[in-house]
């Protein structure tokens, strides 16, 4: 145990006094605190629009509440007093203010559409259309059950039967939703160059930032895996039995690994996006199947330049197929079975 731990403190030592690895190190929190300093990282969007419900509709309700939780552009604050966000508004504390009625219910699902929801907002609101957008989005995502259960009805296909349709048409229908292109906002920008047109889809992908520190950790462990064997082709273990020779080569890959998932859950924690025991045991996978992954390399390549020609293409695989800054499953079904043979995507699926 002795000779262990002597070993770990000379190999933690050996991999402090690379100066790159040092500098790696002190900046990764360093810039996850001047992120958080940002106003516009730390505050969230400002545009902030408030909402109120008049009486108890479910309707209404429901749709107050899916606002509040609205992860997008927008903000949405809920007003318990009426008078309290036409003050708001008017004082431009907030950028617009909607007001649902207690019948929001019988509207929409009657011919008489309009004018159901009030809106209070200033003339010179440019943002006001995309707003709309998204209150819109979220009343259409609620009043579906309705249209859909009686759009099926209207055909008449069940009624000889008593079948319960009506469950699982609801069940498809959340399936639906909670899918990876359901609600679309189109953005026209006209400028000097001419009409930009972009399409923001509502989805549950991972933060980039999570996914760039996991995939850090990740090419800590592989370059690990390379330095032993380079260590291991001067002849520095020739002394050294099978056991400790073993040994040595998971610590290479280990202390790496361990320290810059460390200094990736402070950053987390700086940024406000640590997940309590989830994050912690998740990193805790990483760090394990970064470990046996590049190991399983060094079986593999045999020799150190091989194993490093293989990294960049490891890199470009995780970014491109791990979700971390394009979902590739929506686009390429195929890389729903290429995204599992790298190891960020099991620590990313933590949280998807």
């Amino acid at each position: 145990m002795k000779k262990f731990f002597t070993w770990l403190l000379l190999l933690t030592k050996r991999q402090l006094k690379n100066p790159v690895f040092i500098i790696i190190l002190i900046l990764i929190p360093a810039a996850s605190a001047a992120a958080a300093s940002i106003p516009a990282f730390s505050e969230g969007s400002d545009i902030v629009a408030g909402v109120y419900s008049d009486g108890s509709d479910a309707t209404s309700e429901e749709l107050a509440e899916n606002l509040v939780k609205y992860e997008g552009s927008f903000d949405f604050v809920r007003y318990d007093d009426l008078d309290s966000l036409y003050r708001d508004v008017e004082n431009t504390k907030l950028n617009c203010g909607y007001v649902f009625p207690d019948d929001l219910s019988e509207r929409a699902e009657g011919k008489q559409k309009s004018e159901s929801i009030l809106v209070l907002h200033h003339p010179s609101n440019t943002i006001q259309a995309s707003i709309n957008e998204v209150v819109y989005a979220e009343l259409l995502r609620i009043q579906g059950r309705y249209i859909i259960t009686e759009h099926v009805k209207s055909l008449g296909l069940f009624a000889e039967s008593d079948t319960g349709y009506i469950g699982e048409l609801l069940r498809l229908y959340e399936r639906y939703l909670h899918g990876n292109a359901t609600f679309k906002l189109a953005y026209h920008t006209y400028g000097a160059g001419g009409l930009t047109e972009k399409d923001i889809t509502r989805t549950a992908v991972s933060f980039p930032v999570r996914g760039i520190l996991c995939v850090m950790v990740f090419l800590a462990g592989l370059f690990g895996g390379v330095t032993w064997m380079r260590d291991r082709e001067k002849g520095i273990f020739a002394t050294l039995t099978g056991s400790y020779n073993s040994l040595c080569r998971i610590l290479y890959v280990l202390i790496p690994t361990f320290l810059f998932a460390a200094v990736s859950l402070i950053a987390l924690a700086i940024l406000g996006l640590y997940v309590s025991a989830v994050e912690f045991a998740a990193m805790l996978v990483l760090i394990v199947l970064t470990c046996i992954f590049s190991i399983a390399m060094t079986v593999i390549t045999r020799r150190s330049r091989s194993f490093a020609s293989c990294i960049p293409i490891i890199l470009l695989g995780c970014l491109l197929f791990c979700n971390i800054f394009i979902n590739a499953s929506s686009y390429v079904p195929a890389a729903k079975f290429v995204e599992k043979l790298f190891v960020p995507y099991y620590y990313l699926n933590f949280f998807s």
